[in-house]
């Protein structure tokens, strides 16, 4: 099995798949909306970009929300406060605050929204 190298993410711990490459490779010249199914490797996408680029991820459920920090966690090699959770449960003001600190912000679409309105 091949693996991807990057500086950013640990030896050895994901695959190594091109179109995710070049996926990230074109999300590198402008903003871009990475849109696959279940599966493809949105994540992945987004952790070749954690060192060069700010990423909101969008999961339509808290769980969700969950499940992606803690692959972002396991697999990249950012400190852990480079990696928020923005919920209903943290303020506005703080999230502000948090959205000019952090490089990786997940979030449901619904609080981001929310944030926006106000």
């Amino acid at each position: 099995m091949v693996y991807l190298k990057h500086d950013f993410i640990k030896p050895d711990s994901i695959e190594y798949r091109e179109y995710q490459v070049n996926i990230a490779k074109t999300c590198l010249e402008s903003n871009t909306l990475v849109v696959l199914p279940t599966g493809l490797g949105k994540t992945v996408i987004a952790s070749l970009l954690s060192r060069k680029c700010k990423i909101l991820f969008l999961a339509p459920t808290k769980p969700l929300v969950n499940q992606h920090t803690a692959f972002l966690k396991q697999f990249l090699t950012l400190d852990e406060d480079e990696i928020v959770i923005f919920t209903g449960e943290i303020s506005p003001d703080k999230r502000t605050k948090l959205w000019k600190e952090t490089r990786i912000i997940v979030s449901t679409p619904q609080v981001i929204e929310n944030d926006l309105k106000n």
